[in-house]
């Protein structure tokens, strides 16, 4: 027996100090670009089997990542100074560039890669990247595998089930069938996974050190291409085949594509997302099937020891004196007929095929079985004991956990094997007993457990609910049943017994809470001299009568009765004045309870009351103007009265009333988890994440800084989400969405709903993504417009007045504006965004070097996304004022292809001049130039036309020189001397530095960080200071410069 060590494993990862854990029973489980705000993202993820991350929001909450025993593998570029990142132990590698194969290719793509290697500090991490097409299909052998053999781990990424490209000659037919097509047949087929694994480690073997390959499964829908055009949902039989043969060709990892693009579910967390509930259950059995083999993975290959008659593709293991056989089909279509295998140095024995509840006899060497289809997959341990060893009698343990108040707890089951040592398998279910799962006293398990050769015990975990409820313990189930191999059961029920751990109460208990229900003033005043204010009610676990007084201590002028009605007395309340009362009350056994409540009032101005919340009950009044108005730990009662106010009760169950007639908004900004709040209930509402509030006369919400949902009623509702991943709901009337910043910051989609869902691109994502349900109006950093939405397939959508935000989404669109100043965003396809009247925006998601200007024959621009997929598609432009490129706004004019002359203003403009001989002038402003074919003229008449810095610089994105000229003869070269100087040249024909006032001079520099010199600074000096006092940069041009480029 000749056996071949793994790839990569505890032996491998253990060269690494501050890497993945050395023990042979973890099998790295990933997600890709993952985000983990709570802990109920990270215990998703955990029960869906994952234990890494492999990439990771910027926003995520390492110390959940760490606290849960997970792993990262974290971007260099996002996270590499973050110490937060740096010092967790959970980081445990650097995502180095994500398939830089396709995005710069070889050469640059090679010293990128080892610029970005060698700034890595020595911190005992693995370095890991991702490739693609690039590396699978594009590149030669040779420049493949100077990309693959750069990191300690590798990946590739191909998505043969859902790609609606991969069957073309130059993808997957380049691999698999000599660069012809392939038919669906042979593309959406499980082992080509395998195939991809193959791939990469042959490139990786070709410098002679063996680095472990991760292999990538999707589990939704990554493409936003249609069904009608090629793409389409991974199916959850599909997963499981896919993730099997990628290990059984070798791969040491898998990474989940967890997030869908298409589809009738568009979402960044599939694995999260109840629409994908069939493949999240997909995911959990083979993940938890992986666990539970990983000893078994991370033990050495037997490579002669199966062979297989058939097309079916097999892998052999010894692990525990045995051998593990892992076997897929590697053709589509019905079974058509036995496979039978081969096993060397075998005789007899059984081959247990795990969790199926069945075995096989091994005869002469061989056993037989069938694979349905091309997503069959069989895993046998072979037993070849002499005579059949028994293998026993199993048992299962009975436990008792105390429930806990909240979160949840794990019973562990432990299932005892005695007399025997075969393998075998028994399925395992949960059932109810005085527990149930309906009441939410644990939650149901059920699964098969697999026993290896000489393994004797085997675990059960089962999840408790924590609660606060009173009762008694209570138990619940765990049942053995079909055991295989002859195995036995002699004791097949478990029994799990709840413990109750909240106290029941005892005679005579003191009141637990005394309430303020405060009584709403006037509109406009405060409460008046024999006003009642509130009436007091008493929580109390034994009695049902109290009695109330004030204390000493409490301010005058204030009155209570024995039955809790509180009156003002004397006068009427004053403003801008704290006062405090401090009420008992009594019960029938006389116990009391003393509780304090702070009464703030406000003057007739705006004011800012946050300052006076107290942890005690706070009841404030804003009075006139637009008031702020904040409670604490307590149950606070908040009026806003008059004007239009903020309102934030903060933790506890508070009131929270407007004021009729105003526009006032009910604040979740200080909550500590999300909350759930609506405007259309009456009553106290539970809002999860910040107590059992009242809403009275509120108009608008603002959510916590977590996934919130909000709610609007039928008036008119302006919702802010804040940050997280929110749930938008207007219900009736005019409702607004408002974001705080400018709508470039922000992308754009649409789920299975047709619901729009706003993205927030900024650095941490500060408005997170919130889908949007009724909402006709977004607000984007103050700036109104009425959402017009199209769908996934296509849209024609005339709005004639106002500001409108119009969204094409995918398909070929038609975007006319009409009236007012609009944004038009065509999204994928070839779309045609006509602005109308106005001044009219045409957004595109990147910045503008990724684009590509032409007219089409009736003299309208085409911008055209040279993106990888082209995400903005080819957008035909009429009547639009401004484009914006990502963050980058500009003033829009456009040419002829027969010579033309614009200039802009003192704004930043894009000035596009096509063919013939164009003359353009920027003018103030960091302005964007193109003239196009012909020999062009770009003019520069003063220092201020075009700034120093990447900010405020001018610049041309198609240079040629000795076609194209630089003017300059109107800018005065030397500022000290009278008249209109004339410039020079630095030294070396101008590549010299500045040595005195009146010199231009060129410089190549690296405008996209990879370490390449990609374009050409032209920089003029003035006066006397030898630094530039003007720049225009040559985008992309790193050419000749010649004197007879420039005017001087």
């Amino acid at each position: 027996m000749a056996l071949r060590e793994i790839d990569g494993g505890p032996n491998y990862f253990a060269q690494f100090s501050n890497s993945l854990p050395t023990d042979p029973s973890f099998f790295p489980i990933s997600a890709w670009l993952e985000g983990v705000q709570t802990q109920n993202d990270v215990a998703l993820d955990k029960a869906a089997g994952l234990n890494l991350y492999t990439g990771i929001t910027a926003n995520s909450n390492f110390s959940l990542v760490q606290s849960n025993g997970m792993y990262v593998i974290a971007q260099q570029d996002e996270l590499g100074t973050n110490q937060t990142v740096i010092n967790s132990p959970a980081t445990a590698g650097w995502l180095l560039y994500d398939e830089i194969d396709m995005q710069l290719g070889p050469g640059q793509g090679y010293t990128m890669l080892d610029n970005i290697i060698a700034s890595l500090p020595n911190d005992g991490r693995f370095t890991y990247n991702n490739f693609g097409k690039g590396v699978l299909f594009w590149e030669t052998d040779a420049e493949a595998a100077r990309f693959v053999n750069s990191v300690d781990v590798v990946s590739a990424d191909a998505y043969w089930f859902t790609d609606p490209n991969i069957d073309a000659g130059s993808e997957g037919g380049s691999l698999l069938n000599n660069g012809q097509s392939l038919t669906v047949a042979q593309t959406q087929l499980a082992a080509n996974y395998g195939y991809t694994i193959d791939r990469l480690r042959e490139l990786d073997a070709t410098d002679g050190v063996i680095h472990p390959v991760w292999g990538f499964v999707e589990v939704g829908w990554p493409w936003t291409e249609t069904a009608a055009q090629g793409a389409r949902q991974i199916l959850p039989g599909e997963i499981k085949a896919a993730v099997w043969h990628e290990i059984i060709a070798g791969a040491r990892g898998i990474i989940y594509f967890n997030h869908s693009f298409g589809g009738p579910e568009q979402t960044q967390n599939v694995l999260r997302d109840p629409y994908y509930a069939a493949q999240l259950a997909a995911v959990t059995q083979t993940d938890a099937l992986i666990k539970q083999l990983a000893p078994v993975l991370n033990s050495p290959f037997d490579d002669g020891f199966v062979t297989v008659n058939s097309s079916v593709r097999a892998m052999a293991k010894y692990y525990g004196g045995e051998h593990y056989v892992f076997a897929g089909s590697t053709v589509n279509g019905a079974d058509t007929g036995t496979d039978t295998f081969t096993l060397a140095g075998v005789t007899s024995g059984t081959a247990v095929v795990i969790g199926e509840n069945r075995t096989i006899a091994i005869t002469n060497g061989q056993f037989s079985d069938n694979f349905a289809d091309g997503n069959a997959i069989h895993i046998y341990q072979i037993s070849t004991s002499v005579g059949g060893v028994l293998a026993g009698s199993i048992s299962i343990n009975d436990v008792t956990i105390s429930e806990g108040n909240s979160g949840t707890k794990v019973a562990t089951f432990t299932v005892t094997r005695s007399g025997g040592t075969a393998a075998f398998d028994v399925n395992y279910a949960t059932s109810n007993g005085s527990a149930t799962v309906a009441d939410g006293d644990y939650v149901a398990a059920s699964n098969v457990l697999h026993f290896g050769a000489n393994q004797n015990t085997q675990t059960i975990s089962v999840t408790i609910n924590g609660d606060t409820k009173v009762e008694g313990d209570e138990t619940f189930n765990v049942g053995l049943t079909n055991a295989t191999n002859g195995a036995t059961i002699s004791d097949n029920q478990g029994v799990g017994t709840i413990t109750n751990d909240d106290s029941t109460s005892t005679p005579n208990d003191a009141p637990t809470d005394i309430r303020w229900n405060g009584v709403a003033p006037g509109i406009s005043a405060l409460p008046a001299a024999g006003a009642v204010i509130a009436n007091l009610a008493t929580a109390d676990p034994d009695s049902s009568s109290w009695t109330y007084s004030l204390q000493q201590g409490s301010s005058v002028g204030f009155a209570v009765t024995a039955a809790g009605v509180v009156t003002r007395t004397g006068s009427a309340m004053a403003t801008n004045t704290t006062y405090t009362l401090i009420v008992r009350s009594t019960d029938s056994s006389g116990a009391f309870r003393d509780e304090t409540f702070n009464i703030r009032t406000n003057g007739d101005t705006s004011t800012n009351l946050a300052a006076f919340a107290t942890a005690n009950d706070d009841i404030v009044y804003g009075d006139d103007g637009n008031d702020t108005l904040a409670g604490s730990a307590g149950n606070d009662t908040l009026f806003g009265q008059d004007e239009n106010d903020m309102l934030d009760g903060g933790a506890g169950d508070d009131l929270l009333n407007g004021g009729v007639g105003d526009s006032d908004t009910a604040s979740y900004a200080s909550a500590s988890g999300g909350v759930t709040v609506s405007l259309a209930l009456a009553g106290q509402q539970n809002t999860i994440g910040a107590g059992l509030d009242t809403l009275v006369s509120m108009e608008n919400l603002t959510g916590s800084g977590f996934a919130d949902t909000l709610t609007g009623d039928g008036n008119a509702n302006v919702l802010i989400g804040g940050g997280g991943n929110d749930a938008v709901n207007g219900g009736g009337g005019t409702d607004t969405a408002a974001f705080a910043g400018g709508f470039a910051n922000y992308s754009f989609s649409l789920n299975g709903s047709g619901n729009v869902i706003v993205i927030d691109t900024r650095a941490g994502s500060p408005d997170g993504a919130d889908t949007l349900n009724s909402i006709e109006q977004v607000q984007f950093n103050g700036q109104t417009l009425a959402l017009r939405a199209g769908t996934n397939t296509g849209s024609t959508m005339t709005f004639n007045s106002g500001a409108d935000l119009m969204l094409g989404f995918r398909g070929n669109d038609t975007l006319n504006s009409g009236d007012g100043d609009d944004v038009l965003i065509g999204g994928a396809g070839k779309d045609a965004l006509n602005g109308g009247n106005g001044n009219d925006t045409a957004a595109f998601s990147g910045p503008i070097a990724n684009y590509r200007f032409s007219l089409n024959g009736a003299g309208n621009l085409v911008v055209t996304d040279n993106r990888s997929r082209s995400p903005d598609g080819a957008d035909t432009l009429t009547g639009i004022e401004m484009v914006q490129f990502g963050a980058q706004g500009l003033n829009l004019q456009i040419g002829n292809n027969s010579g033309s002359t614009h200039t802009g203003g003192t704004g930043a403009d894009l000035l596009l001049g096509f063919g013939g001989n164009d003359t353009l002038d920027g003018d103030g402003g960091a302005d964007i130039l193109f003239g196009g074919l012909g020999n062009d003229v770009f003019d520069f008449n003063a220092i201020g036309d075009s700034g120093v810095g990447a900010a405020s610089r001018d610049v041309i994105l198609d240079f040629v020189s000795g076609a194209d000229d630089l003017n300059f003869n109107a800018i005065d070269a030397n500022t000290a001397v009278t008249g209109n100087q004339d410039f020079t040249l630095t030294a070396g024909g101008g590549t010299g530095a500045f040595t005195g006032a009146g010199q231009i001079r060129h410089v190549q520099i690296d405008t996209d960080g990879d370490s390449v010199l990609d374009s050409t600074l032209i920089q003029g000096n003035v006066n006397s200071g030898l630094i530039a006092d003007f720049e225009i940069l040559l985008q992309n041009y790193t050419g000749p410069i010649a004197g007879g480029d420039f005017f001087f």
